[in-house]
């Protein structure tokens, strides 16, 4: 995608949310896109500036910036680890603020997008995560296991 947008291809499809709640000196906050929206970054720092498709909307609630984040991405193939990661969004920072607390994830990232050797946790794997350990506080340790 990069290599693309050096050589002058335009993007379409970029959708940004007008909101002061996150950061006010920048109140776009591109919610579908933002992989599009880095290769356009690097391209201009290469000098290439061309016109992009975007699509801005206004007070949008949890339930609406999920369907446009879903709609956004139908039109590249989105992994299931991007599509759990978008529904834990919704739901709320805890797991995400709980596995930066506890060293799962470095402080101020987020989950992955799509599995990575090596790379970021996702969603699935911190859930398995805790539920795994859960079930292993309910394993006897003086109980042999033959």
């Amino acid at each position: 995608m990069i290599a693309d947008a050096k050589l002058r291809r335009t993007f379409s499809n970029i959708v940004a949310e007008y909101t002061t709640e996150f950061d006010k000196d920048h109140p776009l906050k591109i919610i579908g896109g933002q992989h599009r929206c880095e290769a356009i970054k690097r391209a201009l720092e290469n000098g290439v500036d061309e016109y992009h498709g975007v699509k801005v909307y206004f007070d949008l609630n949890m339930d609406q910036r999920l369907d446009v984040q879903l709609i956004s991405n139908t039109n590249i193939p989105i992994s299931g680890d991007l599509f759990d990661r978008m529904h834990e969004t919704v739901m709320g920072p805890e797991l995400r603020q709980w596995c930066q607390d506890v060293s799962l994830l470095p402080e101020g990232d987020d989950f992955a997008d799509r599995r990575l050797r090596g790379g970021r946790i996702s969603v699935q794997l911190a859930r398995t995560f805790i539920l795994n350990y859960f079930a292993g506080m309910t394993v006897d340790p003086k109980k042999k296991l033959i």
